[in-house]
């Protein structure tokens, strides 16, 4: 009875070589945009759901924080 080869160095296709310094840019980027879109939604929802003044209100509120996370982001992937 014949078997399937085992998966080894030999079998397996050539990829290029990953380092953990660009998964991790990968990874910080990636946490990036989804809390800036997690951001981008919540103030269309807060302009929605409680009018202008809360949505300014809302967006004030945020704009600190924000600016910070990307500034640290930044930081930390132009780093490596």
């Amino acid at each position: 009875v014949p078997t399937a080869p085992t998966p080894n160095r030999s079998t397996r296709p050539m990829s290029a070589t990953v380092t953990s310094a660009s998964t991790t840019d990968v990874a910080l980027a990636s946490i990036g945009a989804a809390l800036g879109s997690n951001l981008v939604v919540k103030a269309v929802l807060a302009f929605v759901a409680g009018g202008r003044r809360f949505g300014l209100a809302f967006v004030a509120t945020i704009a600190v924080p924000t600016v910070v996370f990307a500034a640290a982001l930044w930081l930390v992937v132009a780093r490596g």
